[in-house]
């Protein structure tokens, strides 16, 4: 019985001070820079980085478009006849255009449950290659990025959330803004080195209905190498390339690590 108390008084003590944010989590945008992890800012080659590292759009060679849809949670249900059609899911899509000297962006990323909340982030990207704006650093190869955003959130008025006081006296959705930086360093005639900076929601607004809730300032660091394939299997018709990553991301308070691979397949297309 002590031990119960004990437990419970841990719990508590552990929850005291603990506040909760739960909007506009990172869940995803695209598939690739997903499944590449946290070590995907220090690459960004690819319309990814219009949501993890904008200075990574300097490096595409071509206009590109994306679009990616994922369902979430599969099986989750209730006998409500209401919600057979209701799921939770991911859609992003975007289009990067390239102006020679900069790279404009323009990025949308949804998270719903239709019948009862949606996140909307809108995004206005760019990317330039600094030594194209300033000649004296020309061997200088950075590149930087910027995010405007504007987020929306909103809940469902039903018959639940019509008659709660928290929606009654301060409406059923928010709109905020925010901003995202970034950074990304090739080395000096080694530019298969990748290194990768990015700070998303530099500032946000205050996305709570009720309470205070502002989005989590993340801190990220990546780093990239891509290896060639013959540098692996000599002579390798069907290997083209070997891209190992490793970064490390500080969400609020909380750091997570994380290692990627990718290899690219069909040397001769």
């Amino acid at each position: 019985m002590k031990t119960d108390k004990l437990i419970i008084l841990i719990i508590i003590l552990m929850m005291w001070n603990t506040t909760g944010h739960t909007s506009f989590e990172d869940l995803g945008f695209g598939a690739r820079a997903s499944c590449l992890g946290t070590g995907y800012v220090g690459l960004s080659d690819d319309m990814g980085a219009v949501y993890y590292n904008p200075s990574g759009l300097a490096q595409l060679k071509q206009n590109e478009a994306m679009l990616s849809f994922t369902r979430l949670h599969w099986g989750l249900g209730s006998n409500n006849t209401v919600d057979e059609d209701n799921i939770l899911y991911m859609l992003s899509c975007g289009y990067v255009h390239d102006f020679n000297i900069v790279h404009l962006g323009i990025g949308y990323n949804r998270f719903a449950l239709d019948s009862y909340y949606n996140e909307n982030t809108f995004i206005i990207s760019s990317g330039t290659e600094l030594r194209k704006l300033i000649k004296s650093l020309k061997k200088l190869n950075l590149n930087a990025g910027l995010n405007l955003k504007i987020l929306t959130k909103s809940f469902a008025k039903d018959i639940y959330t019509s008659v709660n006081p928290v929606f009654v006296d301060n409406g059923y959705s928010e709109t905020g803004y925010g901003m995202d930086f970034g950074l990304l360093y090739k080395m000096y005639k080694m530019e298969q080195l990748s290194i990768g900076m990015a700070v998303e929601n530099v500032f946000s607004s205050d996305m709570g209905i009720q309470n205070e809730d502002r989005i989590n300032r993340r801190i990220s660091l990546g780093v990239a190498y891509i290896l060639e394939g013959k540098y692996l299997i000599k002579d390798s018709t069907w290997l083209n390339k070997f891209i190992p990553l490793v970064g490390v991301k500080l969400d609020g308070n909380d750091p997570l690590g994380g290692i990627g691979a990718e290899v690219w397949f069909l040397k001769n297309g």
